[in-house]
């Protein structure tokens, strides 16, 4: 228990920051993949009985607190009709907070694919959908941590160049963000 306090109250941990432009083009189609990209909302409306199967309750609704505001984004990947992966795309970060991020772009994370369906190809192809929807006029940024080498990969492989290796430091609930 003192542990949990300890790392929410004081941490600190490097990772990447990649960059992805509009998607003039529609992205190859996965047989079997459909991407669905709707409002927050929407989303938990309409799969909330099946994302807490996913996702643990305390996490969904931290996560449905951190997306209220602005104009928060789901995108959802169903493989033969069942969901595979689940990306969150939050409206355009707050500047003071992220000060290595450019004013009008969206971020996209947390992302998560299902683990029965990882290697298929799915994490690329849905951040491919994002780039290509008309969310993504701004671009977009994608966090990721220095020792997610999956991710990372699924990141290049749908087009995001990397832009900088940041570190974040969590002291007492205030959250530093700075290159190194």
């Amino acid at each position: 228990m003192l542990n949990a306090i300890y790392r929410r109250f004081w941490s600190a941990y490097s990772g990447y920051l990649y960059r992805g432009s509009f998607l003039q083009t529609a992205p190859e189609i996965i047989p079997g993949l459909d991407v669905i990209i709707k409002p927050y909302r929407e989303i938990y409306r309409e799969y909330y009985s099946t994302l807490i199967k996913i996702i643990s309750a305390p996490s969904l609704e931290y996560l449905k607190i951190k997306f209220s505001r602005g104009d928060p984004y789901i995108a959802l990947a169903f493989f033969d009709g069942v969901i595979a992966h689940i990306s969150f795309v939050a409206k355009a970060l707050s500047y003071s907070e992220y000060p290595i991020l450019e004013k009008h772009s969206r971020a996209v994370g947390p992302c998560m694919t299902i683990n029965r369906f990882r290697g298929k190809g799915i994490y690329p192809s849905v951040l491919k959908h994002l780039r290509a929807c008309p969310l993504g006029k701004d671009g977009f940024n994608i966090f990721c941590k220095i020792d997610n080498f999956s991710s990372q990969k699924g990141i290049e492989k749908a087009g995001f160049i990397f832009k900088l290796q940041y570190r974040e430091i969590n002291r007492f609930g205030f959250r530093f963000i700075c290159k190194e």
